[in-house]
């Protein structure tokens, strides 16, 4: 509701400016809370100020007739913490039942209270004057009246005391930005002189000079310039002042003991409102190390220039020798495809030419079993001990008795080839057997299948089957230690050549041997979440010096291999996202070969 001035109301508000009219920062909140308490006859007045991380921080307090000690408190729970949404308000009476949770207003034993927020120009919260009351408040309306007047006169002196201080603060930020500045920040007149109007004490380690010396004019920096730059630096801030805007330019100037420094200044003009220039404002910063760096990293840019082009011819023959190599690769590549191609062709039409002697062989083994070779055994035996029978046909037949001979030495001789060509027929079949499980084999690995699940035991079997045939691989012991199954993703052709040609290489090897020294020992082991083999020979052995080049395109211990093999073996196992390596002791000492394959998850 509207309220009018009474004269007792004119009298304390011209009292209360009066008194505080002087008055600036701290002295006017203390002048203030102390000038209230007395005129409106309270026990305690209080301005705060309202922290950011909450609570309030008490600027002045005046409790019975003398300031209070009070420097902060909660704002949980207590009357104060109504005033920023509720805006000014009384309570006359009965002040604890409301609030019986703050603990000052228990301990001050008050019963009323009073009190207005304060802001700023934007709005913002930024504390409040309040006052308390051991009785019930007298004049409630005209002392609410009077503290809305001045909690805005609080306010704005709050503002301008926090503004006072963020100046003072980004003034010492600055002259700490500028004390620290590898140079020297400047303000100059426009003159031939550069007559200095401020300079900061960067100025001593750039030039030799105090800041003094060029404030008293006891030294010109104009002088400090090299005579060669001189009349240049001059022209070029003229040239800026009249087109309006920022110079750049390194320059020679000499130290006060002489020493020679190059220097790199930015500065722009300043003009008053009348559009005149009236001083030059800028930096200068030492770059003499830069300078240096950039002669020298330009001489260093003219001998690369020789160097690169001193090797360009290398590095021609270097790619030309890389396309020849990748063009070799290829062509290798091709013609594994077309040896893999042919290879399946040939075995296709072996399988066929197994399958003619499989029924030929049949055939034969069935002619076999129902000779009558047995009839001719048991009638040449039943002659010879028939003597009666055998002297009648000497006497009809004059040679029967060399006839009787003949068949009685030529039926076990045919009874010895009959179960001879029994025994070779059924050797005939197990060969025949053998080379058409060895072609499937081969004929499962040459499968060219992108994603498959495949059993790495299965392709080591058939990689063993395959190089240790009968003949020369019955002169290598083989010791194997394989699980059931090992699963792993992977595309059999390109897992069954791996593992074919280090069996291969591991057999070649091993010949170099005596008969009775060839030992082959494999073994597969699950680590982790990888299938390791491990194929060891105690064959020819590596050098050392072979070894790091083992896997390089090209490189072939061989007199008539390629040095594609192993280069191709360890790709493929990169590709599957495992590893190849090889060691070896030296010459004579034998090999290991260990394939690392991630396990199917």
């Amino acid at each position: 509701m509207p309220f009018t001035f009474s004269e007792r109301a004119n009298t304390l508000v011209r009292k209360l400016f009066i008194d505080t009219a002087h008055e600036r920062g701290a002295d006017f909140f203390r002048v203030l809370v102390s000038e209230m308490g007395t005129l409106f006859e309270v026990d305690g007045v209080y301005l705060a100020q309202r922290k950011d991380q909450g609570g309030f921080q008490v600027l002045a307090a005046w409790e019975d007739g003398g300031p209070s000690c009070l420097t902060e408190y909660s704002e949980e729970d207590t009357p104060c913490s109504m005033l920023y949404s509720r805006g000014p308000f009384a309570i006359s009476s009965e002040l604890i039942t409301q609030f019986p949770n703050d603990v000052h207003l228990k301990t001050f034993g008050a019963s009323s209270y009073i009190g207005a927020p304060m802001f700023d120009h934007q709005g913002k919260a930024i504390g409040h004057l309040c006052a308390l009351s051991r009785n019930p408040l007298a004049d409630e309306h005209l002392f609410l009246l009077i503290m809305q007047i001045f909690s805005a006169r609080a306010s704005a002196e709050l503002e301008r005391l926090q503004a006072g201080e963020r100046l003072k603060e980004e003034q010492r930020r600055l002259q700490t930005l500028v004390s620290n500045l590898p140079g020297m920040v400047y303000r100059s007149l426009i003159n031939a002189k550069w007559t200095k109007e401020y300079i900061s004490d960067g100025c001593l380690s750039l030039t030799g000079y105090s800041a003094d010396s060029f404030l008293n004019e006891q030294v010109s920096f104009a002088d400090l310039i090299d005579e060669q730059h001189r009349h240049r630096n001059y022209q070029e801030v003229l040239k800026a002042v009249a087109e309006k805007r920022v110079f750049r330019y390194e320059f020679l100037i000499h130290t006060r003991d002489g020493t020679p420094k190059w220097v790199w200044e930015q500065g722009v003009p300043i003009f008053d409102d009348d559009g005149k220039a009236v001083a030059i404002e800028g930096y200068i910063t030492d770059v003499t190390e830069l300078v240096k760096a950039r002669e020298e990293l330009e001489a260093n840019r003219k001998n690369l220039e020789k160097l690169v082009e001193s090797r360009t011819k290398d590095l021609k023959e270097r790619n030309d020798q890389l396309k020849l190599e990748i063009e070799e690769r290829s062509q290798a590549e091709a013609e594994l495809v077309a040896s893999k191609e042919f290879a399946n062709s040939a075995i296709h039409n072996i399988r066929n030419v197994l399958n003619s002697i499989n029924v030929a062989a049949y055939q034969i083994s069935t002619v076999m079993d129902s000779s009558k070779i047995d009839v001719l055994e048991r009638c040449c035996a039943l002659i010879m001990d028939n003597e009666p029978l055998r002297r009648s046909f000497e006497t009809s037949m004059p040679k029967a008795e060399i006839l009787f001979e003949a068949l009685n030495q030529l039926a076990p001789i045919l009874k010895r080839e009959h179960e001879r060509v029994l025994s070779e027929i059924t050797s005939l079949k197990r060969s025949v057997q053998l080379i058409g499980d060895i072609a499937a084999s081969q004929q499962s690995l040459a499968r060219e299948v992108i994603d498959e699940e495949v059993d790495l035991v299965s392709i080591i079997q058939d990689a063993l089957r395959i190089q240790l045939l009968a003949g020369v691989g019955e002169t290598i012991q083989l010791k194997s230690d394989l699980p059931k199954r090992a699963m792993v993703r992977a595309p059999s052709s390109k897992v069954g050549h791996l593992v074919m040609n280090l069996v291969k290489n591991a057999k070649e090897a091993l010949l170099q041997n005596q008969l009775d020294n060839r030992c082959l020992e494999v073994g597969l082991v699950q680590d982790e979440h990888v299938w390791c083999l491990t194929i060891r020979d105690n064959g020819i052995g590596i050098e050392s010096g072979d070894l790091e080049r083992l896997f390089t395109y090209g490189f072939t211990t061989k007199a008539d291999g390629h040095g594609f093999g192993l280069h191709y073996c360890a790709r493929i196992a990169r590709d599957l996202g495992g590893d190849l390596a090889a060691s070896s002791s030296g010459k004579g000492t034998g090999a290991l070969f260990t394939l690392k394959i991630p396990v199917t998850e």
